[in-house]
């Protein structure tokens, strides 16, 4: 386990071709740093307080029906990161008093219409989410939805 990842699509000896394999492998109070590029994967963090900072225009979208970032029992900052939602779900989920700080991060919500409303970021379960100096784009239905929960914008 590592203080300090960098995690980037290229490289035959690069370990972190995914941000998850860098959240597996981060020490708790670790930082990791995403490269430029698109990842096509689901994050989740659990009990593990992590920082992750994108370095130039590191995208990160989902890759099936769940949240792209989902946050539970630990504290996670996200930096400088675009966050994309291309199906049916959240784009960042906090729940089982799990913190989010999201900052000078471009969040977008589902495109497509359906029946059902997914807002961009959801906070429930005594969790706390902190915005700051971001763009949220709701295609659908709520930016934000908050139940037994904190959120600051």
């Amino acid at each position: 386990m590592q203080r300090e990842i960098t995690g980037k699509q290229t490289g035959f000896f690069n370990k972190y071709r995914t941000i998850q394999k860098a959240v597996d492998d981060i020490l708790p109070g670790g930082t990791i740093y995403v490269e430029s590029g698109e990842y096509i994967e689901n994050v989740v963090f659990h009990g593990k307080d992590v920082t992750v900072i994108g370095k130039g225009d590191a995208v990160i979208k989902e890759n099936t029906s769940r949240s792209v970032i989902t946050v539970r029992t630990c504290t996670v900052n996200l930096q400088g990161l675009y966050i994309i939602q291309e199906n049916p779900s959240n784009t960042v989920h906090a729940s089982a008093q799990g913190a989010v700080n999201i900052k000078e991060c471009y969040l977008e919500g589902y495109k497509v219409n359906h029946d059902s409303q997914y807002p961009v970021v959801w906070a429930g379960g005594q969790s706390t989410v902190n915005i700051e100096n971001s763009t949220l784009v709701a295609r659908k239905g709520e930016t934000c939805y908050v139940t037994e929960s904190t959120m600051s914008i």
